[in-house]
């Protein structure tokens, strides 16, 4: 049972988001280098990403991404939460990215339960060629209680839809965690499409 309620709140993570932080990274700060993607993220995190495994495309040149995607089935491809393993699965996961000017996008997405939903506004891309990573800080609310957590999608743009696409999300701050509803900070999870394509629809 324990087990259970520890997956049904990591879920959670991407049920309750609001807007990005962005007033806390000002657009022209952002400039696609590593630099900048650890400044935006924290080293920490970004430290921590990396060494589960998470592709960061860094570069200023971006592919255009706006569009609908579907990821199904969602696995799990690594997390450093205890009690998690590789082969998870978890409900099906359709996102949107629009408003792509520069270096910015806007970012929305949902489980297909109808449950789920995410709201970006004002998040970051990096990126060349055909390779991209968004980036996006976000308030998190649980039954009152408040957390700052990040989601990171990165993935190979196709006539198709995303290749490779790999859906970061991770706890950076849950101030203490007095409610007892998150994960420690620096844990979470990568998740990946099973079939290797996110499909465009």
């Amino acid at each position: 049972m324990k087990k259970s309620l520890s997956l049904l709140m990591i879920l959670s993570l991407v049920l309750f988001v609001s807007c990005s932080k962005d007033d806390d990274n000002k657009a022209g700060e952002f400039d696609g280098s590593q630099d900048s993607v650890a400044e935006f993220l924290g080293a920490d995190l970004l430290e921590t990403l990396l060494d589960l495994g998470l592709i960061i495309n860094t570069g200023n040149t971006p592919p255009n991404i706006a569009g609908e995607f579907l990821m199904a089935p969602v696995i799990l491809q690594k997390s450093n939460v205890q009690g998690d393993y590789p082969g998870m699965s978890f409900p099906d996961y359709q996102m949107k990215f629009m408003n792509q000017i520069g270096l910015n996008v806007d970012f929305s997405g949902f489980h297909t339960t109808g449950v789920q939903r995410d709201i970006g506004d004002g998040s970051f891309i990096s990126g060349s060629g055909k390779g991209f990573t968004v980036f996006l800080i976000t308030e998190t609310d649980i039954s009152g209680y408040k957390a700052d957590t990040a989601m990171v999608i990165s993935g190979t743009m196709t006539e198709d839809g995303i290749k490779d696409v790999q859906f970061a999300l991770f706890m950076k701050d849950n101030h203490g965690n007095p409610g007892g509803v998150f994960i420690d900070n620096q844990k979470g999870r990568i998740i990946i499409d099973g079939d290797g394509l996110c499909e465009k629809i």
